[in-house]
């Protein structure tokens, strides 16, 4: 496998305080709907891919806690073999539909309403990309087919692991006030070269913004071993998120990462940079 083919398989505003603003705790506003957008686009040397998704989120009581219907409302997906531009593309048939998540005390997915027939109409959409996927190139480990084939064999347990991720990351981590101005260590998932699973380390730092928001700033790194014809990665990962202490919600998102295949000053990289941005319908 060449090293360009290896790299093309690297994966995938709100209220102002205005009285000192209180730890931030998952505190979202009912009934009111907000729009959320993330662009991202991957480079390597075989060029650049582009991605963009819309969603409409509104949050809910329902009996003793909180629901959240997220309506996926347009977005744009290369053509890829990969699980995650598959999952991306097959997103096209569920525009426009309402999916309602019951949402544990910490703002996380708990159970999905209808969820066979949102897991249904999904595979619909990435049987349909299939049938008009191009030929893999060399190199490439994975034909669109099998991975389809791979996703619709999913049990319960990985469907639903797939399908909470149609709610985008907008929660934020509950924070007291004495972790307000402080560095800490973390460790962050990202995936290796290879699609597989890696933890990277590194540091987090969270200070007070103006307007009622808390800043967090994150780098860390981590380096995966070579495997096979797989020369060995380096990773590096650089996050902002800003969040509204009000809500709990993040407002504003940027990541850039980046994953050098080899040593030496001619290694190739692969950069995936992606922003997002939620905000209140008016």
């Amino acid at each position: 496998m060449g090293r360009s083919a290896a790299l093309a398989l690297a994966p995938l505003l709100l209220l102002a305080a205005t009285s000192p603003p209180p730890p931030i705790a998952f505190n979202p506003p009912l009934n009111r709907p907000f729009t959320h957008i993330k662009t991202e686009e991957r480079s390597d040397p075989s060029g650049k891919q582009r991605y963009r998704l819309e969603r409409r989120i509104t949050f809910s009581s329902r009996g003793d806690g909180l629901v959240v219907t997220v309506r996926p409302i347009s977005g744009t997906a290369p053509a890829s073999g990969q699980p995650a531009g598959l999952f991306a593309a097959g997103l096209r048939d569920l525009f426009g539909r309402a999916i309602v998540m019951r949402l544990d005390p910490q703002g996380a997915p708990s159970s999905i309403d209808d969820e066979a027939a949102v897991w249904s109409a999904l595979v619909k959409g990435i049987n349909r990309v299939v049938g008009h996927a191009r030929p893999p190139r060399p190199g490439e480990p994975q034909q669109p087919r099998q991975v389809a084939a791979a996703l619709a064999a999913l049990p319960p347990a990985g469907r639903f692991a797939l399908l909470k991720g149609l709610l985008p990351p907008i929660v934020g981590p509950r924070l007291t006030e004495a972790e307000l101005e402080t560095t800490r260590p973390v460790t962050i998932a990202a995936n290796s070269p290879t699609g597989a699973p890696v933890r990277l380390s590194g540091e987090e730092h969270y200070r007070q913004a103006d307007g009622g928001f808390v800043v967090i700033e994150t780098r860390a790194s981590g380096d995966v071993p070579a495997s096979g014809a797989l020369p060995a990665a380096h990773i590096v990962t650089e996050r902002f998120q800003k969040i509204d202490q009000r809500t709990g919600l993040i407002v504003e998102g940027r990541e850039r990462r980046e994953t050098t295949l080899g040593s030496g000053a001619a290694a190739p990289k692969s950069v995936v940079v992606s922003y997002a941005k939620l905000h209140m319908v008016l």
